[in-house]
């Protein structure tokens, strides 16, 4: 799994390396309210706020996926205790109901 990620990743960047590449020549961008005008690179004007909303979808994501990650770490040791109790009881071969976890 991280090889086939590694790769995508690649594929991803020599595929922004070559638009780079390729569209380095400049364009005048200028906004309504504003009088003046900016050049910029073809690339810069693409790439950027390509960049921007995948940083910004990473943080959402992040933020918005923060509680599910909080319970999964609490939940961890008790599923070990768990496992550690059932495995107490099949080796011993016990037949006792065993208390309920809170």
């Amino acid at each position: 799994m991280a090889f086939i990620r590694a790769a995508c990743i690649l594929v991803v960047a020599l595929i922004a390396a070559l638009f780079a590449v390729e569209n380095m020549h400049e364009v005048a961008i200028g906004v309504f309210p504003v009088a003046s005008t900016v050049s910029l690179p073809v690339y810069l004007i693409v790439l950027a706020p390509l960049a921007a909303g995948l940083i910004a979808g990473w943080a959402f994501a992040r933020i918005s996926g923060g509680g599910m990650r909080s319970r999964r770490l609490h939940r961890k040791p008790r599923q070990a205790a768990h496992r550690k109790e059932t495995g107490t009881v099949r080796r011993t071969g016990e037949n006792t109901v065993l208390p309920a976890t809170p």
